[in-house]
């Protein structure tokens, strides 16, 4: 009788990761360190941007609290001005539909 399944694929695993040298190890250490300070600090800015419970009574309230977080991460990333207009312009709509999604699913989620 052999292994089951479950050992057969932990030992594997072991055996794949032992094989990492201990600067790819410290690389994907501050890789992983530095995707969480990113994704941190865009939700931050998300939060300070869009409030919970915030209505929009306008497009043009939306838009500036757009802008205003586009301007947290351009400060954080090095967005340029053309670029943070662009994405303004260009992605605006899909961006309130892609936050009206998530307000929703929030919402049904937390209920």
């Amino acid at each position: 009788m052999g292994m089951n399944p479950s050992m057969v694929r932990t030992d594997k695993n072991r055996k794949r990761k032992s094989g990492m040298s201990e600067v790819e190890r410290e690389m994907e250490l501050n890789e992983t360190r530095d995707i969480v300070q990113m994704l941190k600090s865009v939700i931050e800015a998300f939060k300070a941007a869009f409030p919970q419970g915030q209505k929009f009574e306008t497009i043009v309230q939306a838009k500036e609290s757009a802008k205003m977080f586009l301007g947290q991460l351009a400060d954080a990333y090095d967005i340029v001005d053309c670029d943070k207009e662009m994405l303004l312009n260009h992605g605006f709509h899909a961006f309130l539909v892609s936050l009206s999604l998530l307000s929703t699913l929030c919402s049904i989620r937390y209920k």
